[in-house]
């Protein structure tokens, strides 16, 4: 029989007849702070710094180059590659563009969508105010914020630029259906009065199109953001719940960087406390399948995980302190959160 436990916020399993060990192959916070360290110095070398330089650049023109030999030869192949019956990767398209499933659809599919609910859908019972206990149907939220049957692409203006994948607080500040953070959490959420089932429909109808081509597939994003235990459950809920399962379509695990977001907020009160939340449920799960068959389900159809934040953030320099003494409001260090997300998978 086997059981895990947690060190310093490193979920690691071992037999309940044994002591618990830290793995051998496991490096320490410490001894992956020496590790980073020494290739920093590497990579602060100045002679490697030239050398890496003259390498990229010998690279670029030898593509340029081949460019010039080949483009003309290889847009004849491609254009022809149609009678070589599935053979190449002309016919294996994946659709892999590293974004969240919340921006999967096209504006024009989610117009469309927006409009027939409007035509179709009016009084679905769409939101309850929190204070009141008041509901309020599509047809009333959508006359609040002006939306009508003639709302067009412009004005739900979610056109995906390239700043957004560039910074996850681009994409959660510009990527908003009419700028209007209630009809983004209405049809682009999991988590919500209608436990995110138009949200379900979208998805399900962007993987019928997928389905169109037997030869498209997508690892579309979903998030974690460490700030209940119960997150995990929900997600595998809704998964379940609406037939979220699509052979053209993996789910990736977002892990947005944004401790300080709900330290800040007090909803959680250390570090260790954002990696417990993101990792003890898949434990749980791992030894007991059977108590937790949605969430067992959901996994099965997961390839991995994914980080993201605002890449320009300037960083704070590398910490070896425990993720339970780490309360402090800001960020911790970006390394420190790849080594917690990099040894917890690893386990």
């Amino acid at each position: 029989d086997w059981t895990f436990a947690s060190k310093d916020s490193v979920f690691i399993a071992f037999k309940k007849s044994e002591p618990q060990n830290w793995p051998a192959h496991l490096c320490t916070l410490e001894q992956f702070h020496r590790h980073l360290m020494e290739l920093k110095s590497i990579c602060d070398n100045v002679d490697v710094k030239d050398l890496a330089y003259r390498r990229l650049e010998l690279l670029e023109y030898k593509f340029r180059l081949h460019l010039a030999l080949n483009e003309e030869n290889e847009a004849g192949s491609t254009e022809g590659a149609t009678g070589m019956h599935n053979r190449d990767f002309y016919h294996a398209s994946k659709v892999d563009t590293h974004i969240h499933m919340a921006a999967g659809m096209t504006g024009r599919h989610l117009r469309a969508f927006v409009v027939d609910k409007l035509t179709n859908n009016r009084d679905d019972i769409v939101a309850r105010d929190p204070g009141s206990g008041k509901v309020s149907t599509f047809a009333g939220v959508a006359k609040s914020l002006g939306v009508t049957e003639n709302l067009t692409v412009d004005q739900l203006n979610v056109q995906a630029d390239h700043t957004l994948f560039e910074r996850f607080d681009n994409f959660n500040n510009k990527y908003n259906p009419m700028a209007q953070a209630l009809l983004r959490t209405l049809l682009l959420k999991t988590d919500n009065y209608m436990n995110g089932r138009y949200f379900a429909e979208l998805i399900n109808q962007t993987f019928a199109e997928y389905a169109k081509d037997q030869y498209t597939f997508a690892e579309n994003r979903v998030s974690i953001y460490g700030i209940k235990l119960t997150e995990w459950d929900k997600l595998a809920e809704w998964f379940d719940t609406h037939g979220m399962g699509s052979k053209h379509n993996k789910w990736l695990i977002q892990v947005p960087r944004v401790y300080k977001v709900f330290r800040g907020n007090n909803t959680i009160s250390s570090f260790g406390q954002y990696i417990e939340n993101i990792f003890k449920p898949l434990w749980d799960v791992s030894l007991e399948p059977h108590r937790y068959p949605r969430l067992h389900n959901f996994l099965e159809h997961v390839s991995g995980f994914d980080s993201v934040d605002n890449e320009a953030t300037i960083d704070l320099p590398f910490s070896t302190v425990s993720p339970w003494q780490w309360t402090a409001v800001a960020n911790p260090p970006y390394n420190y959160y790849m080594y917690h997300l990099w040894a917890n998978i690893r386990t």
